[in-house]
């Protein structure tokens, strides 16, 4: 650190750079000038940041500590004024250029100084060609001289240099600083309309792969981390289905911040390391419905430890045929509970989705605490995906069910028997989009949806009264 003169011990000020280099004894004044701190301080004007910290380099270090050797090629000894010429451009006028070589007998031009004996050879004349060794000149000279050539003629340096960059330098961007994942995270989680439970589904997913890649930033990201985190995927024992939506989930934050004008080449180049993230046979072709006895098995259940709550959730999940995200994320503005009609929008595609409600499904909702905008509430927040799957792994235990029985196959069962009544009425009830503008007119009028709801009810409703008989 420079230590001022006038005050023994005190340190000076620093200018920090754009590109995060700190400069000590130099700082910018408030009207843009520059000062070199010390005892003697100079003032200077320069509005390109990189030249004053070279300028202020060469005041503080001197010029004699800043020679460079530049080696030259063989060339005719009638191109001598050409070379002359382009040393003398690259000096600075007060120190012009000092040409020396070996032998008075090697020099037949008069324009070239005659060398001393004891020189150091520089310039090498043999019959009418000449070599040039390496030439010390001053390195502020050269460095101007390359500046000018970048700055005028990139093209010809690109060309001569090998270096295809400094052709097209004016059209590159300044980098930015890379944001850091965490933040990329917290950006998706804030998204406008993303309900409650996807947010936090996406929070988890993307904490899941933060501490898989183990880097801070976007920029770390390599195709190492990312088989990194692929491994610990594979590794969790989920289901393909499961592993997919984790490996979307990771494209979708990138993606989203793409949009948001946050890192775009860094999120860019990342998503396409993404791409070797892949998931075979994520959706079986044989859906697996749950059976009559199953569901009431697990209902039953619920309702002998006293858990309304979950048993209400069950059922409308049945009826409106419904993943446990999705009926988790249930508010009561989508319900009316007077006309018994359920319309609403699945939050993974925004698609509309309705279905009549059965009298045994409004009077179990009717009985339900309002405690918020969310229909279904445990006892410490509103339901998420995961706290549906936990209470449904419990419940199923102590019915005495394997692990084989999952909650989606609730939705898969009431899908089988709408698709057995209308396909499309099926597609509505489950939320798949219908081709032109109908999506629109469906939300007007959910018995578009009733003989598919009346006969999953017809399935489950009549065996179960026989089961319970």
């Amino acid at each position: 650190m420079i230590q001022s003169t006038s005050k023994k011990g005190r340190p000076l000020g620093y200018y920090r750079t754009t590109w995060g280099d700190q400069i000590q004894g130099l700082t910018r004044l408030s009207d843009g000038r520059w000062k070199l701190s010390g005892s003697k301080a100079i003032k200077f004007t320069e509005p390109d940041e990189r030249l004053a910290v070279t300028r202020f380099r060469q005041l503080t270090n001197g010029l004699e500590e800043q020679a460079v050797s530049i080696p030259r090629a063989v060339s005719k000894f009638g191109d001598i004024d050409s070379l002359e010429r382009a040393l003398a451009f690259t000096s600075p006028p007060s120190t012009p250029p000092q040409i020396q070589g070996t032998g008075p007998d090697s020099w037949t031009e008069d324009r070239l100084p005659k060398p001393s004996s004891g020189d150091p050879q520089y310039i090498h004349v043999v019959g009418d060609t000449w070599e040039w060794s390496p030439v010390s000149l001053q390195a502020d000279a050269v460095w101007g001289f390359v500046r000018r050539m970048i700055l005028e003629k990139p093209q010809l340096v690109a060309e001569k240099t090998g270096i295809e960059q400094i052709g097209y330098l004016s059209e590159l961007r300044k980098p930015t600083v890379s944001p850091a994942l965490e933040s990329l995270g917290d950006l998706y989680a804030a998204k406008p309309s993303l309900s409650s439970n996807e947010a936090s589904r996406s929070k988890l997913f993307w904490k899941e792969f933060c501490k898989a890649v183990g880097v801070e930033t976007v920029k770390e990201i390599n195709h190492t981390n990312i088989a990194a985190y692929e491994t610990v995927v594979q590794g969790g024992k989920y289901a393909p289905k499961s592993i997919l939506h984790r490996y979307s989930k990771v494209r979708t934050v990138l993606a989203y911040a793409i949009k948001r004008g946050v890192g775009i080449e860094d999120c860019r180049r990342a998503l396409d390391v993404t791409a070797m993230l892949e998931i075979k046979n994520h959706t079986p072709l044989d859906p697996k419905p749950i059976s009559v006895d199953q569901f009431w098995s697990v209902h039953k259940t619920a309702i002998d430890a006293g858990d309304e709550t979950f048993a209400t959730l069950m059922l409308t999940a049945l009826n409106g045929a419904m993943y446990g995200g999705e009926v988790a994320a249930l508010r009561w503005e989508e319900l009316n509970l007077t006309t018994g009609e359920l319309v609403s929008r699945r939050s993974k595609t925004g698609v509309s989705r309705v279905a009549v409600l059965w009298p045994e499904t409004r009077a179990a909702l009717k009985k339900l605490p309002r405690v918020n905008d969310e229909c279904f509430h445990t006892r410490v927040r509103s339901y998420t995906t995961y706290s549906v799957l936990a209470a449904w792994k419990k419940y199923r235990t102590v019915a005495g069910l394997g692990d084989d029985v999952v909650f989606s196959m609730i939705r898969d069962a009431a899908f089988t028997v709408a698709c057995k009544v209308s396909l499309d009425q099926a597609r509505v009830l489950a939320g798949h989009r219908l081709p032109g503008a109908s999506d629109h007119y469906i939300r007007r009028d959910a018995s578009f949806v009733a003989k598919a709801c009346a006969a999953v009810r017809k399935t489950f409703a009549v065996k179960a009264d026989k089961r319970r008989e």
